[in-house]
């Protein structure tokens, strides 16, 4: 796993170079280790991107042991995981506006675990600052370039 940094006056990046599942879940891993109550992440990118293979290791770094368990909640919108704190994850793929999100009662998650957010475009208008916004390519057949960013406090 290649890590580049690149800076900017609104913006913290790092971008990360992956080759295959196992490395996008050893980052997920990493950064899952290091989250606390309340962060919420907004995962972005192409369908096989590498988004739930994401969670997986969020879920692992934060205690769940099987996390291969873990899949895209995409028909019911949200699974929660029991981990060291609970792990929220959505998949607003089907919701098309910022008034279902709202009407869903999901916002009131946002600050009681950890929220992992893929297709996160109907959730943008209740997003904290601190939102993290992690965005997935693919740049080959397994390898896929992250890119992190979070505002500035």
């Amino acid at each position: 796993m290649r890590k580049k940094k690149a800076a900017s006056s609104l913006y913290k990046e790092k971008i990360f170079i992956l080759n295959g599942p196992e490395e996008t879940a050893a980052l997920g891993k990493e950064i899952g280790s290091s989250l606390s109550k309340g962060s919420v992440l907004a995962l972005s990118g192409e369908l096989g991107s590498g988004k739930t293979t994401f969670v997986k290791g969020i879920a692992e770094g934060l205690g769940l042991a099987g996390s291969h368990e873990i899949n895209s909640p995409t028909f019911n919108y949200m699974n929660v995981y029991e981990t060291t704190l609970p792990l929220y994850h959505f998949d607003l793929y089907r919701l098309r506006s910022p008034q279902e999100f709202l009407e869903s009662g999901f916002v009131e998650f946002l600050s009681e675990g950890i929220a992992c957010i893929e297709w996160p475009e109907p959730a943008l208008p209740f997003l904290p600052a601190s939102t993290y916004f992690i965005s997935f390519m693919h740049t080959g057949v397994k390898s896929r370039k992250v890119s992190m960013n979070q505002t500035l406090p």
